[in-house]
């Protein structure tokens, strides 16, 4: 006669013990799983600005030394705003009614539209911005990327470029014609991670000290006229430590304070 074998089942106070242990395991390791993640954005973002670097220098070797822009025209308040959506499917970037004047995005796409670079770089992954596949439109057609504002009825929305671009445009007190490369020191910063600064084309919503949105405001990653890529905790990452996202002395957004009556250009 086969004997038959009585299995015990769990307790409902051995599984509350599981589900605990596991909660608390969970609760421990998930942090430290977030930020390897978020060490790992940091790193393909550093990767973005460093091939935007390169990208800034290739164009500037290109055309004499000069790095990109569109149309300048020389104002009094420093305030470089598109106040509206570019209209991005005009075909010439240079049309004084493409993008408006002054407009760092324009400018920087300028990398795209002359294959330079791939859109994908612009996408910074801690980030929820996308990439811009342009409406099916081909880039040398274009003027701009298709999304730029960061905010909407003052909430956040995704964009399709994650950084920031230096400022390469003038105030009415420039004594510079044009930023060129042999005019800018190694650790001039060219570009970093978005801020929403007034003259970085967004609405002022309150961002004005602190550090980019793009790493929940942890730091942000700044490149420089010397190739390097840096991450920092701070926005004074400038020339001498100036705060990289403020205007001041006619500076527009990541135009270092002391180097302003240098390095400012205008259209001739």
């Amino acid at each position: 006669m086969q004997q038959q074998t009585q299995q015990r089942a769990f307790t409902l106070v051995e599984v509350l013990v599981v589900v605990g242990i596991v909660a608390l395991l969970m609760g421990v390791l998930l942090p430290t799983i977030n930020r390897a993640r978020e060490t790992s954005r940091r790193a393909s973002c550093m990767a973005n600005l460093r091939a935007i670097g390169q990208g800034l220098l290739a164009y500037a070797g290109d055309n004499k030394g000069e790095l990109p822009r569109i149309i300048a025209q020389p104002i009094d308040n420093n305030d470089y705003l598109e106040s509206h959506e570019p209209d991005a499917t005009v075909v010439n970037p240079f049309a004084s009614a493409t993008n408006g004047k002054n407009a760092s995005y324009a400018a920087l796409f300028l990398l795209v539209r002359y294959d330079i670079l791939k859109p994908d770089v612009f996408v910074c992954p801690s980030t929820n911005d996308v990439v811009d596949d342009f409406g099916g439109q081909d880039p040398r057609r274009r003027s701009n990327f298709t999304k730029i504002r960061a905010t909407e009825s003052g909430n956040l929305v995704a964009t399709n470029c994650s950084y920031t671009y230096a400022c390469m445009y003038p105030n009415k007190n420039a004594s510079v014609k044009r930023m060129k490369l042999g005019t800018l020191p190694g650790r001039f910063p060219l570009a970093a991670d978005k801020s929403l600064r007034r003259c970085s084309l967004f609405p002022d919503d309150g961002h004005t000290k602190g550090n980019s949105r793009n790493h929940k405001r942890a730091g942000q990653n700044v490149v420089y006229v010397d190739g390097s890529v840096e991450w920092h905790a701070t926005p004074n990452a400038g020339m001498n430590g100036d705060h990289i996202y403020n205007r001041g002395q006619g500076s527009c957004n990541m135009v270092p304070v002391m180097e302003v009556n240098d390095a400012v250009i205008q259209e001739p």
